[in-house]
């Protein structure tokens, strides 16, 4: 099931377009986002990348996911 939040940038035309990251390499090849290009306002996806949780292991239960918008 994805993390669905929404994004926006209340500026309009050039000004309203960013882009989205998320911030740790780990967690980018286990998590995508989606779309990773926005102009003002989007909802924005957060899922499982290649479908390679494991959730018997410790480590991979809890996350801390960073979004960068640029």
């Amino acid at each position: 099931m994805p993390l669905n939040i929404v994004v926006e940038d209340p500026d309009v035309g050039q000004n309203s377009v960013f882009s989205l990251r998320l911030d740790d390499s780990i967690v980018s090849e286990i998590f995508d986002i989606e779309p990773k290009l926005v102009t003002g306002t989007s909802q924005v996806s957060i899922r499982v990348a290649n479908g390679s949780l494991d959730y018997e292991n410790v480590n991979q239960r809890k996350f801390i996911v960073l979004i960068y918008a640029e």
